[in-house]
């Protein structure tokens, strides 16, 4: 997941999903820190937290922000789901499910559930949901991602404009031929190849199952879009209502399958800018906050009253720099190597986020990913190796180039580190702050075609949409692979550095496709694509990022994982606030 495009659109993963969490980082602590939290479950309560913006979307098809999320994932329920205190998958609306011997086909078994509106979930209605999402006319952000290997959907891709994919795509979609609907409640799924993280795949929101009747009466078809404020699923919540740019109201499902949920309502306010929200919270008017800058993070742990609700937990998010390597001066191994030892990743740390960080030890996996192995630091600082590596560049007398970055406070003051310890070895940047909407439309490549990224060099991060390195390396680091595309001329999707290294591609190919009982095997191929990638240096290896949040303490009960899940958003349903 791009994570710094959700930076300022109040996104990011979990900063969504405390409604106000903080992207900055956390002081390095695997555990709760901070005051007490109420210890006693209490029904009835009101959870209060704010956003910057309004709600994007509580559309499955559209869903592509965290913050949509923290919303979504309370009012809908997926096939599988994340278990509440780890980052392994457990059942959803499928309460077991079974994997064929070739390793193709998962038939899923689906529990007895209801909709918030009483109606009941068939494995018709998750087909359905499934279909829709795939549709070529609905121009869903992460159905290709999700579920491109399911047998039919390229097909249904090359559907003419004038389809049902297109025409019909949200209330009559077009069957994909590898989904199929065995029984009332049964259906199984064939991919075109073995895939291990195929069930992480699966957990996504975009496959959130939605009640086909409500689609059809309300869906995006309706020029209204009376959808959005009608959304139906079978989650812990439902929507109560949206007064757009003002709040969204949730209360519990009374048909809800799972624990009937402690709180009697959350209410999402919108349009509330960092320091209201930090003052609301220290009045106990909001009960979560984000701290997404240094200066507010500071502010709050210089205040006894606040710094005892501060907490923190381990994050899967990389923050980096990136270097074109398909043209000068960056096509340079030893250019992009000098560059990255040149940097005080410690000193860009303190600086960039009060401290809240960690050194990358693996350049790319950060080490709450499995394969994640505790290497040394790949480049530590050395001003002297750096000016070395320089002069065997053909850069002895130094060089300049633009620097890209967002537009937000957190990237320039990095910039500012890089900038100036750069300077040491006479390299000098010009910074180029870019508005975000704009600077990720521009800095990663398009999933099809050559390389087109527009900035030379620039700042960026990725924060884990599930935990498997292929959501690293396939994203970020490859194209289609050799296989599919031998003239490697397809990069993968979020590619800025336009990194072209076809045995790493075949390492991360050969791992994608293996099933799910080699996956010891998988771990050793993504472990060997990082350690080329590492002395290929297409990135400048920066810092991997934590969570953080301050909780207030009449808000239960004490498991953090509940606020700062490593996958997903906070899991509303267990969570009470104390009158």
């Amino acid at each position: 997941m791009r994570a710094k495009t959700l930076f300022v659109a109040l996104a990011g993963l979990l900063t969504a999903s405390l409604g106000l969490v903080g992207f900055g980082g956390g002081a390095p602590a695997a555990s709760a820190s901070g005051g007490a939290f109420s210890t006693k479950p209490t029904y009835g309560g009101t959870l209060t937290v704010a956003y910057v913006n309004d709600f994007a979307t509580l559309d499955p098809a559209q869903w592509d922000d965290a913050q949509s999320l923290a919303a979504m994932q309370q009012i809908y329920d997926t096939v599988v789901e994340y278990k509440k205190d780890s980052d392994q998958i457990g059942p959803g609306l499928a309460t077991h499910w079974t994997l064929s011997p070739n390793n193709l086909t998962y038939t899923f078994y689906l529990r007895s559930a209801q909709f918030s509106n009483g109606d009941p979930v068939t494995a018709q209605d998750v087909a359905f949901s499934l279909d829709r999402v795939c549709q070529p006319g609905a121009n869903s952000p992460y159905a290709g991602f999700a579920y491109s290997d399911i047998v039919g959907y390229s097909q249904l891709q090359q559907e003419a404009k004038t389809s049902a994919a297109y025409t019909s795509w949200s209330s009559n979609p077009m069957p994909i031929s590898g989904i199929k609907v065995l029984g009332p409640h049964s259906l199984s799924i064939t991919l075109v190849h073995p895939e291990a993280y195929f069930l992480n795949d699966l957990a996504l929101m975009v496959g959130g199952i939605q009640d086909p009747a409500v689609v059809r009466r309300y869906g995006p078809e309706d020029k209204n879009n009376a959808y959005e404020d009608h959304a139906i699923g079978s989650g812990p919540f439902e929507l109560q209502a949206w007064t757009h740019n003002q709040k969204l109201v949730l209360v519990p499902n009374p048909h809800d399958w799972a624990q009937k949920p402690y709180l009697a309502k959350v209410v999402f306010l919108v349009d509330v800018n960092d320091q209201t929200a930090f003052e609301m919270f220290q009045r106990g008017q909001i009960d979560l906050i984000e701290v997404p800058d240094t200066s507010l993070y500071q502010e709050a742990m210089a205040n006894p009253a606040t710094r005892q609700d501060y907490h923190t937990a381990p994050m899967n998010w990389v923050l980096y720099g990136y270097f074109d390597t398909s043209k000068p001066p960056f096509n340079n191994v030893y250019l992009r190597q000098a560059l990255n030892y040149a940097l005080n990743k410690p000193e860009l740390i303190k600086v960039a986020v009060g401290g809240r960080g960690l050194l990358p030890n693996d350049g790319v996996l950060p080490p709450g990913m499995p394969g994640w192995v505790n290497s040394k630091e790949p480049y530590p600082y050395n001003v002297a190796k750096a000016k070395q590596l320089l002069a065997k560049a053909g850069y002895s007398n130094g060089l300049s180039f633009k620097f890209y970055i967002p537009a937000d406070t957190q990237d320039q003051a990095m910039a500012a580190v890089i900038q100036q310890d750069w300077k040491q070895i006479g390299v000098n940047i010009q910074i180029q702050p870019v508005s975000t909407s704009i600077y990720w439309t521009q800095a990663s490549p398009p999933a099809s075609g050559g390389p087109q990224t527009s900035y030379d060099a620039g700042d960026a991060g990725w924060m884990q949409d599930y935990p498997d390195p292929s959501d690293f390396f396939s994203n970020l680091l490859t194209g289609t692979g050799p296989a599919n595309d031998p003239a490697h001329t397809v990069y993968a999707s979020s590619n800025e550095a336009n990194y072209n290294n076809p045995q790493v591609d075949q390492l991360v190919n050969e791992a994608n496709t293996l099933p799910p009982s080699q996956n010891a095997r998988r771990m050793k191929l993504y472990d060997e694509a990082q350690s080329i990638v590492e002395k290929d240096a297409p990135w400048l290896f920066e810092y991997f990022s934590l969570q953080d949040a301050l909780i207030y303490s009449k808000v239960g009960p004490s498991d953090l994982n509940l606020y700062l899940h490593p996958i997903k958003a906070m899991q509303l349903q267990y969570v009470w606030v104390a009158k």
